[in-house]
């Protein structure tokens, strides 16, 4: 599998998108509102829920890195996951 490198870190821009951002280069972003040109539409998502979902997009790549642990933990090779698993799940919750 091939992507972008993380860490990812979700980024507040214009106070209506979250970036998702790594090395100064923006990689990804969400929107609680519409576009029609210029003209903003309603909101379709609440701020909160696009921002939930720019940290969701941001933790991609650990998400990848717990679940192959998770895979070579059940394969019988030893590795240290459990604590990268926890550490994931505070990102996820905005902790």
């Amino acid at each position: 599998m091939k992507h972008t490198p993380g860490p990812w870190t979700a980024v507040l821009d214009s106070g209506i998108d979250h970036l998702i951002v790594t090395n100064g280069v923006t990689i990804a972003s969400t929107s609680y509102e519409t576009h029609n040109g210029d003209i903003f539409q309603k909101p379709v998502i609440s701020k909160q829920t696009a921002k939930d979902n720019a940290n969701l997009l941001a933790a991609a790549p650990e998400m990848l890195e717990v679940l192959e642990g998770i895979e070579k933990w059940q394969n019988g090779e030893d590795n240290e996951f459990h604590t990268t698993a926890l550490e994931l799940l505070k990102r996820l919750r905005g902790k």
